[in-house]
């Protein structure tokens, strides 16, 4: 049976040998007394019990999530567009690339994920279960996008066999897509 822990408090990610079943776990203290870090790493870390959190999003639900995010700005776009053609202006390639990027940065970095993303419950968190920083999210959703469409899109691809369900632009910006546990996943009423 899955566990859910408080998302504000985070999880920590598992470590190499406490993995169990693709499950993502929450140490119980966020630090030891002897200097060691949520992820039970460093000086003497000794970790106390753990919880389940959920489990990485797999790549046909990333998939599946981008397929909402694109369909989304495709229409908003276009009703721009139409609004430019009423009001006699040309639609620049540039504003559309800005606000393409800056959808994917602001959803990330305010909510944990895009619409897509939340609407087929996923986020995007850093090593420690938490939202990551501004820095993080920008470096994932530019360079490393970016970087990740290169080679006919393998770095989307890797998202696939990796052992984490990691994509280039995750490992790139040290970041991991998750399931929204059933208690948080935003309801519909």
């Amino acid at each position: 049976m899955d566990v859910p822990v408080n998302p504000s408090e985070g999880l920590g990610l598992p470590r190499d040998s406490g993995e169990v079943g693709g499950f993502l776990h929450r140490e119980a203290s966020r630090e030891s007394a002897a200097g060691g870090n949520a992820l039970g790493q460093g000086r003497g870390a000794k970790p106390g019990g753990s919880a389940v959190y959920g489990t990485y999003a797999g790549f046909w639900q990333r998939a599946g999530a981008l397929l909402l995010d694109v369909l989304f700005l495709w229409g908003f776009l276009s009703l721009l567009h139409a609004l430019d053609a009423l009001l006699g202006r040309v639609p620049s390639f540039l504003g559309d690339v800005i606000l393409w990027v800056g959808y994917f940065v602001a959803a990330t970095s305010l909510f944990g994920g895009t619409l897509g993303k939340l609407a087929v419950g996923i986020r995007v968190v850093d090593e420690t279960g938490r939202k990551p920083p501004f820095g993080a999210v920008f470096l994932r959703e530019t360079a490393g996008k970016l970087t990740s469409t290169f080679f006919w899109g393998l770095g989307f691809l890797m998202a696939a066999w990796d052992d984490h369900m990691q994509a280039l632009h995750d490992r790139m910006a040290r970041t991991y897509v998750v399931s929204i546990p059933s208690d948080d996943a935003p309801s519909a009423g």
